[in-house]
């Protein structure tokens, strides 16, 4: 089978969660047999750049150039081939020309907050585009998306399906839209094997990608609480300066670098707090943390509870609710911050660094259930529900909902 993906994110270096989960899902597929073609931002974005570690990519091999255009760059890594965008002016043209050249079994369109490659990937391929929603807030409905938009509700009801990247977004989905869809966990977290990093005697209490979303109001108290415990913080893509500014006044916060392998930040931690107030569509970093034996405490909100896969420590939050009608400098709507019930974040806290036993229990209970839920996920599933829908005949949402009029 010939899969092409189109999306509005990097590829190379995954800082986000739906871009790793995006690039392992394609070389995971390269892996089983299908053939694989990748349109994609240039190789560093989201205002991430990181042209070193980009350039010992290419020095290693890992990521080979192939040939350069005047509108992108074409390079080859683990088997799949990706067209790195230089100009988004020419993306419609581009997606046409290589949809035309690769004549894709299907096209793959997700995170696109301004629909352009939804638009872009059905005008190349009606009737074979299936969209991967791997977060409400990039979806245009409901009372958690950025930007509500009537005309990208139409796009996606061209679609001959939807993937949900959890429960929560396919609920979510449901609710406030008439689209239905199907959930696939996605290989975020990779193949292992994994290492075991717990240890009540060293290591950081983490958080990654502090910032207001994130639920750094949070974390900032708990260091305050607990001033004799060394806690880090990996700014990535939605910290601001305002936010490291907060964090560097802390005598007990240390910065870490981002890093593309998870396991250099995961090495160095003994608990991994995920203290979001948004809806977090799943919360992959937990399960990160949890398939190496390391601890977590995450807020009860949108799909962690999903990624906490039953082991403590889930502690309610009051989540954000409104946004201010400005932007950061990250172009990420500021939200209002609820005040929130420090307490059982602190209790939580004063348990796991308190009593090695408690701590062994629940590192032991978290690696297992992590381990058990990623042995599930699988590329050939996907593969089968692409099958299923019979790209030949592939309907749209739309041609669906009209049929069943009566």
């Amino acid at each position: 089978m010939k899969i092409a993906l189109i999306q509005a994110l990097g590829y190379f270096i995954s800082y986000s969660g739906a871009c790793k989960a995006n690039r392992n899902l394609m070389e995971g597929l390269t892996r089983i047999g299908h053939e694989c073609l990748v349109i994609t931002a240039t190789p560093n974005d989201n205002g991430l750049s990181d042209e070193a570690l980009f350039a010992s990519k290419l020095a290693s091999g890992e990521v080979v150039h192939v040939r350069s255009d005047d509108a992108y760059e074409v390079y080859r890594s683990a088997g799949v081939e990706i067209h790195a965008i230089k100009d988004a002016g020419v993306l419609r043209e581009l997606v046409r020309d290589r949809m035309e050249a690769f004549r894709p079994d299907w096209v793959l369109a997700t995170e696109d907050r301004v629909p352009a490659v939804l638009e872009s990937a059905l005008l190349a391929a009606p009737g074979k585009v299936v969209e991967i929603a791997h977060s409400q807030v990039a979806l245009p409905f409901g009372p958690e998306c950025y930007s509500p938009d009537p005309a990208h509700m139409e796009l996606l009801r061209q679609t001959a399906g939807i993937i949900a990247t959890s429960a929560y977004v396919q609920a979510y989905l449901r609710r406030w839209s008439d689209l239905e869809s199907i959930v696939f966990p996605f290989p975020v977290h990779g193949w292992g094997p994994f290492n075991d990093y717990r240890n009540f005697d060293d290591g950081y209490v983490t958080m990654i990608n502090p910032s207001n979303i994130k639920g750094l109001p949070i974390f900032l108290e708990l260091a305050k609480r607990f001033p004799g415990l060394p806690f880090a913080a990996v700014p990535t893509w939605a910290t601001t300066r305002d936010d490291l500014e907060a964090l560097t006044a802390l005598p007990n916060m240390t910065l870490l670098p981002r890093a593309d392998d998870i396991d250099d930040i995961l090495k160095a931690t003994k608990i991994l707090i995920v203290p979001s107030l948004w809806g977090e569509a799943f919360g992959a970093v937990i399960v990160d943390a949890m398939l190496r034996g390391i601890p977590v405490i995450a807020s009860d909100v949108g799909g962690t509870s999903e990624a906490k896969l039953g082991v403590d420590y889930l502690i309610p939050v009051k989540p954000i609710a409104s946004y201010e009608t400005r932007v950061d400098e990250r172009l990420i709507p500021i939200p209002v911050i609820p005040e929130q019930n420090m307490d059982p974040w602190a209790a939580a806290l004063a348990k796991l660094t308190e009593d090695r036993a408690h701590y062994e229990r629940i590192a032991e209970q978290s690696k297992q259930a992590a381990r058990a839920f990623q042995a599930e996920i699988r590329p050939e599933k996907l593969v089968r529900y692409l099958m299923d829908l019979q790209p030949d005949s592939a309907r749209s949402h739309q041609e669906q909902q009209e049929e069943a009029r009566p």
